[in-house]
């Protein structure tokens, strides 16, 4: 009832879920389902970077993306976020719970090229070239480049 309530709801938002219903194996899951299940999520690719994003850095090992990565410090935060809009050549970047972060603005990252304003926290922090920039307290983490 679980799965058929969100498939539902992704075809209430126009999306056809890829699902396979086996109402024979109960709470039980082949391996072979699974080996296929995993391939499957493992092929899944976004389209491109969305125009505003959040992200949660629940551990040390992943602590952002596209591009931005918060500083994480556990005794500050156990779950430093930040939300990122794209706005033309302007960034804004949203934290809580993080004292810096750094900022991959061209290719490999947010993907901008030429001039490019970045506000943290609704002050401007960076104005200059689409390039790896760091931002917030710490060594090197004064709002300058790289």
């Amino acid at each position: 009832q679980m799965g058929q309530a969100l498939a539902d709801e992704l075809r209430r938002l126009g999306r056809e879920p890829a699902m396979v219903v086996d109402p024979e194996a109960g709470h039980m899951v082949p391996a072979e389902a699974k080996l296929a299940a995993k391939a499957w999520m493992l092929a899944q690719r976004r389209p491109g970077r969305p125009e505003s994003f959040t992200y949660v850095a629940d551990t040390d090992r992943h602590r952002g993306a596209w591009g931005v990565t918060v500083r994480r410090n556990s005794a500050v935060d156990p779950m430093p976020r930040v939300h990122c809009t794209i706005d033309g050549s302007t960034v804004r970047l949203d934290t809580k719970g993080t004292t810096g972060l750094a900022v991959n603005l061209g290719e490999g990252g947010l993907g901008l090229s030429g001039d490019v304003t970045v506000v943290w926290n609704g002050r401007e922090a960076y104005q200059g070239p689409a390039r790896e920039i760091e931002l917030g307290d710490g060594t090197g983490w004064r709002g300058r480049d790289r």
